[in-house]
């Protein structure tokens, strides 16, 4: 390997390797003289020490069903370029490697990839897989996916995962975009997980549902503003209801007020909820904030305003 020892341009031999980014700069005229330079050397400082992880291998990362530690005999393709003798002998190996596997493992090889696609699906970003990722291994390290399916663990460990970041995702919507598990196997199946891993989470507030239901609607900002002051106001005396059908019911009467009104059957379809259970969470906003048409319309009258 060739070290760089002086500056090409200004010819200084004040050089700054950089072993995180890669990348060999002079001090003096600021030149990026190499971006591709590779890490000898192996820390000698644990990483508790301030040693650190980089230069020594790929990350860690739970997504990953061997956690990117086991070592693989090749791949199909490789495999194929070898002559016929090698080729069988490399196939007998992978076939004994994958057989002595143990059963959590080849679990694990189902169970992971289908964790990163449900989360695709859902539009969530990377480190909800990596926490549902590390839900679902908790627990079958514990032997709780024993007994069950695993679709059934893996959309309860996104759900869980999904609560952990605050993330607008219900029930419905892991079921709806899985499409193999029922709705109450996954509820069922997350309060396991919750008891047996002891996961806490922070109670569902209404109003995290707002911008999800109103997008879909494609109402606008001002009604999504008006529908978290509804919630707000009332938030205290509706406690111990379902977050999405109060924020459904919020939606439907701040369309009204700014007169973008939507049928109670698109704003339950959008929410997820029935209509007798929107008019429902609809009757105790009018009975708690004093809605009267009479009042709807003046509150018309000051949004022109």
């Amino acid at each position: 390997m060739i070290t760089i020892q002086r500056c090409p341009e200004c010819h200084g031999q004040s050089l700054d390797h950089d072993y995180g980014k890669g990348e060999v700069t002079c001090i003096d005229c600021g030149l990026v003289i190499d971006d591709k330079i590779i890490r000898m050397e192996i820390p000698t400082k644990p990483e508790d020490e301030g040693g650190g992880r980089d230069g020594v291998g790929a990350p860690f990362t739970n997504t990953d069903p061997t956690s990117g530690l086991q070592t693989q005999i090749g791949s199909y393709s490789d495999l194929r370029q070898l002559p016929t003798r090698q080729r069988y002998r490399y196939n007998r190996l992978r076939m004994w490697q994958n057989r002595t596997n143990i059963a959590i493992e080849r679990n694990l090889k189902t169970a992971l990839p289908d964790i990163k696609r449900l989360v695709s699906q859902i539009g969530q970003p990377f480190k909800v897989a990596e926490e549902a990722s590390r839900i679902y291994r908790g627990a079958a390290f514990k032997g709780k996916v024993k007994g069950r399916a695993i679709e059934v663990v893996v959309a309860a460990a996104t759900y869980a995962a999904c609560r952990s970041f605050d993330a607008p995702i219900s029930l419905k919507d892991i079921q709806q975009a899985y499409g193999i598990v029922e709705k109450k196997d996954i509820g069922k199946t997350y309060r396991m997980l919750v008891r047996e891993l002891n996961l806490k989470y922070t109670p569902q507030i209404p109003q995290d549902y707002i911008p999800k239901i109103c997008t879909r609607l494609n109402l606008s900002q001002k009604v999504q503003t008006t529908a978290v002051e509804f919630l707000e106001n009332c938030d205290e005396l509706l406690s111990g209801k379902n977050a999405m059908s109060l924020a459904s019911s919020a939606v439907y009467i701040s369309s009204l007020v700014h007169k973008e009104k939507r049928t109670q059957n698109s704003i339950a379809k959008a929410s997820g909820v029935t209509e007798v259970t929107l008019r429902n969470r609809y009757k105790d906003f009018v009975r708690i904030l004093g809605l009267t048409p009479k009042k709807i319309k003046e509150l018309q009258n000051k949004t022109k305003k």
